[in-house]
């Protein structure tokens, strides 16, 4: 055999197993890199789940503190206007009172005694005649 056809022979065994531990090398890291990035779009879903829920929680106390105000319960809805709005003012939200028409009673957006819109964007007059409610 030739010493030309020798050398071209250690080149080759070399070199192909080098490639192929090149090759596994990067699918490897390729995997790895793979189940990071996985990990951390799963730990971002919880983040923003997380802040989504204590988003809502404060929501949740802030209408729960507005459906327990006396001036609700006693009809003043110029009291509960000024209220509902200083509430929804530092939350950066919009309080909007119905009646159990479905019909909006007050809106913190806008001055108290200013029309509404008619439109009905609740379901509430449906699930009170479907629950036989008043």
């Amino acid at each position: 055999m030739r010493f030309r056809n020798r050398l071209l022979i250690l080149v080759v065994t070399l070199l192909v197993p080098s490639f192929i531990g090149a090759a596994l090398a990067v699918a490897y890291v390729y995997a790895e890199q793979q189940k990071d990035q996985e990990r951390n779009i799963a730990e971002t879903g919880r983040a923003f789940a997380l802040l989504i829920d204590n988003e809502m929680r404060h929501h949740e106390g802030i209408l729960r503190t507005l459906a327990a105000s006396p001036a609700l319960a006693s009809g003043d809805h110029a009291e509960f206007h000024e209220h509902a709005r200083r509430a929804a003012e530092g939350v950066d939200a919009v309080a909007v009172l119905y009646g159990l028409d479905g019909k909006p009673l007050l809106n913190t957006n806008r001055p108290l005694g200013m029309p509404l819109s008619g439109r009905d964007p609740s379901n509430l007059p449906a699930l009170m005649q479907r629950l036989g409610g008043e």
